[in-house]
């Protein structure tokens, strides 16, 4: 592996459930400011062409301070927009160890794209305290690394995109190819939204001060705050219609109770920004601001909550595997590594085989259904029907996994011959044994 090539965390439920909270707690110091530098820098890019076509101080004056504002300083730049996604980069590394899908160029591409966007909108951002410099000269840098930025978070979408479908990650390596996939592009549409309504809300905080009437320029306030709370309504609104959209293209696996919870947050959240924007621009005043800044940070926490729910059933077989298979993967970390927890997590992966394949047809409660019940199966005595001949079998891992493999061979009395070749690989039957060993 590029970069780590052994496990920094031991891969047991604690270190995977550490490394998930840093990855959100990464995305929530990650997301603000990159919204805010995408969005700033494409207003200023096309401020700085407005002010070309139509000269206005006014449109200047914006182009420079909006940049200003959204890149801060090159420091921050490093801290708050490399760092973070090269953490989060390398926690899905670990998180997704031993996969084909882990490619390389697929995964680091977007954080080398980022950084040559950074520099380019650097770039761009001292130009402005340079007099004369040519509009070209503007629009090529500004243009070029807020390009640049897009693409980045374009791929890094479809790569988290692809995390969606397990069943495929054996065969795609490289996900990037899939970029024009249905389920890709309402993600990036929501992720492009939330830049621009959060970078409306950076205008009217950090340019409150300029609302106070200008001599030198009296409209530019209203400029600004206008641009701000326009910005902010219309991404405010198409949200919901972007995450209808993607509620339709998800995979079934992704769209469970909580998924659902959190649209229908992120539509009253929604409904209360719009609500606080109308009275921010009808009757200016400090309190709609702040409920302005609350609702719209509430509605990133919805947005990554949301995202993380979409993929939290994709990963879970995979994170399984990993505690399963922790004390081979990270001989390392051996003495944390529990014996009973290794057991217990591949019970649990048969588990989610099971509600995947198996339970709408056989229970695990002993209530009837159109197969037999799963409980108390193991090692019991069952009569079969095999060629039209009664006889008793004993339901160990050979009976199992061959009544799996070909399940017309040996039918339950009692049930007819409706169970469908399910195709499971050998490790999901392996894991469906050790579960019906736990259920008694």
């Amino acid at each position: 592996m590029f970069l780590v090539n052994e496990f920094i965390l031991p891969p047991t439920e604690g270190g995977l459930v550490l490394l998930k909270a840093l990855g959100i707690f990464l995305f929530l110091l990650h997301l603000p400011f990159i919204f805010m530098l995408i969005g700033g820098s494409t207003l200023s890019v096309l401020f700085q062409f407005l002010n070309h076509e139509r000269p206005d101080a006014k449109f200047h004056r914006f182009s420079r301070e909006i940049m200003e504002k959204a890149s801060i300083h090159k420091g921050a730049g490093v801290m708050l927009g490399v760092v973070p996604l090269l953490s989060i980069t390398m926690i899905f590394q670990q998180l997704l160890y031993g996969n084909k899908i882990l490619c390389v160029l697929d995964w680091w591409l977007p954080l080398v794209l980022q950084i040559a966007g950074l520099l380019f909108l650097y770039a761009y951002s001292a130009l402005f305290s340079r007099p004369n410099t040519p509009f070209f000269q503007h629009i090529g840098l500004g243009g070029t690394g807020t390009g640049l930025l897009v693409l980045a978070y374009f791929i890094f979408i479809a790569n988290k995109s692809y995390l969606l479908y397990p069943e495929t990650w054996e065969v795609e390596r490289h996900p990037v190819l899939l970029s024009f996939a249905s389920n890709i592009l309402p993600s990036f549409l929501w992720f492009m939204a939330m830049a621009f309504s959060v970078t409306g809300t950076g205008i009217l905080v950090f340019f409150r001060s300029s609302c106070v009437q200008d001599k030198e320029n009296p409209g530019y306030g209203k400029l600004a705050r206008t641009v701000g709370l326009a910005l902010l309504f219309l991404c405010t609104l198409a949200q919901p219609a972007i995450a209808i959209l993607d509620l339709i293209v998800l995979p079934e696996s992704a769209v469970g109770q909580n998924v659902i919870m959190l649209y229908y947050l992120s539509v009253i959240v929604g409904m209360f920004l719009c609500l606080s924007i109308f009275f921010a621009f009808f009757y200016p005043h400090r309190v709609w601001d702040k409920g302005i800044v609350f609702f719209v940070l509430l509605a990133l926490c919805v947005f990554i909550a949301y995202d993380y729910n979409t993929r939290k059933n994709s990963l879970s077989e995979q994170l399984l595997f990993l505690q399963t298979h922790a004390a081979t993967l990270a001989p390392q970390f051996n003495e944390v590594v529990k014996v009973d927890d290794l057991k217990a997590s591949a019970g649990d992966l048969g588990k989610k085989v099971y509600e995947k394949n198996c339970n709408s047809c056989h229970s695990i409660d002993g209530s009837p259904n159109l197969g037999p019940t799963f409980k108390g199966l193991y090692g019991s005595k069952k009569i079969v029907i095999t060629s039209g001949q009664e006889q008793e079998v004993e339901a160990n891992d050979v009976y199992i996994k061959n009544s799996i493999l070909n399940p017309a061979q040996d039918i339950a009395k009692g049930y007819k011959n409706l169970m469908p070749n399910q195709n499971l690989k050998q490790k999901q039957i392996d894991q469906i044994v050790e579960f019906l060993k736990t259920i008694k």
